[in-house]
């Protein structure tokens, strides 16, 4: 990487360019940028790791004439917008201890066996993302930073879901003491703790925490008080149903399905998106005409049914799936939870075993037999 960069470095910012038609001097001023991807490719091709002709054979380049686009990788939405300029601004002049800090903590959030809104509830909660009275005060919206139910202390995140009257007794009734932990503790630091506890407590501790903030605006904002019972039953309830894994579908016999092997993917949404357009020829070979598309990528999912133009680096992807849908009569795409998808995970694990692409018609390789056994005894 050093001696690449160096090599860079003392190139002529304006000498001939290359066969890409770039100068050195595009390649010194974006470095910071493009230097790690494009290093890594240099000693890939050096050490003979992959062929150069043969990455280049495997860039899909679109059947279909379309205009080039201006893309702005510095927010997911690939728009220029003053919001992600000033974002880019603040990240050159401070370091995102954040990232680094909480990472470990993320990875364990996002695990968690509980449905997407608590676990992106936790998310916001973490931030700060919550209109608390004390937060609220502090942006001069709320007359009091006071706690609206016991009217004492200041309320806080921590506050509310530990210390406050309602969530004493509900942690009381659970024979778990919060006495060492105060209102000033971050709640990340907090959650943290709650994982060394192992997995089933930190899923009730979760779906708890987030239990207690929506029985706290139900209390505020409407008036409504529940009970200790009736937010138990809530949170058993949010237990049992993401431990249960049901398939909708009218009748779960598998018609076809394949595996094919493809290099030099870019990211796992682009291996998505490839997966579902080779869905898509597959179905169209079958004779297929009323085609449901599943997928537990929800952000490829997404892009697909969303009407605008998609810049991202999966978007040559996304225009030949939309090209292959209006071959069909009635096409739809929807998301699922991975614990939905587990056939379809076996078959692709099987393709890093068999050495070529394989296809089987009203047929599945032994290994996702048993989840498709699994899958038809829960709609009996």
């Amino acid at each position: 990487m050093e001696e690449i960069t160096n090599a860079l470095q003392e190139m002529g910012p304006t000498k001939a360019p290359g066969c890409d038609g770039f100068h050195a001097e595009f390649f010194q001023k974006f470095w910071h940028i493009i230097g790690q991807d494009w290093a890594k490719f240099c000693l890939q091709v050096l050490n003979r790791e992959i062929l150069l002709d043969e990455a280049i054979c495997c860039t899909l380049l679109s059947v279909h004439i379309s205009e080039d686009k201006l893309v702005w990788y510095a927010d997911n939405s690939e728009r220029y917008t003053v919001r992600s300029g000033y974002r880019c601004l603040i990240k050159e002049t401070t370091s995102d201890t954040t990232t680094t800090e909480f990472t470990d903590f993320y990875k364990k959030l996002w695990k968690l066996n509980l449905p997407p809104k608590i676990r992106i509830a936790i998310w916001r909660f973490s931030y700060e993302y919550i209109p608390a009275a004390n937060n609220l005060y502090n942006r001069r919206v709320a007359p009091s930073p006071l706690c609206p139910s016991c009217g004492v202390v200041l309320e806080t995140f921590m506050h509310t879901i530990l210390m406050c009257g309602p969530a004493k007794d509900f942690w009381r009734s659970l024979n778990v003491d919060w006495s060492n932990v105060n209102d000033n503790m971050d709640f990340c630091i907090w959650l943290n703790g709650v994982f060394k506890k192992g997995l089933d407590f930190s899923e009730i501790a979760a779906t708890t925490a987030w239990s207690l903030w929506q029985a706290r605006n139900k209390r505020v904002m409407e008036g409504k008080r529940q009970s200790t019972q009736d937010i138990c039953s809530i949170i058993h309830s949010f237990i049992r149903e993401m431990r249960e894994l049901k398939m909708r579908n009218s009748k779960g016999l598998v018609l076809g399905s394949g595996t094919v092997l493809h290099n030099f993917i870019s990211d796992s949404f682009a291996a998505e998106a490839i997966a579902y357009l080779q869905a898509l020829i597959f179905s169209q070979d079958m004779g297929f005409t009323h085609v449901q598309v599943e997928g537990d990528s929800r952000t490829t999912i997404a892009k697909i049914n969303q009407m605008l133009p998609d810049f991202s680096d999966m978007s040559t992807y996304i225009e030949e799936i939309k090209i292959k849908a209006c071959h069909f009569q009635c096409i739809c795409f929807h998301h699922v939870d991975r614990r939905a998808n587990m056939v379809t995970h076996m078959v692709a694990k099987e393709r890093m075993v068999i050495k070529e692409d394989r296809f089987w018609v009203e047929d599945l390789p032994a290994a996702a037999e048993v989840f498709l056994a699994r899958d038809l005894s829960g709609l009996r």
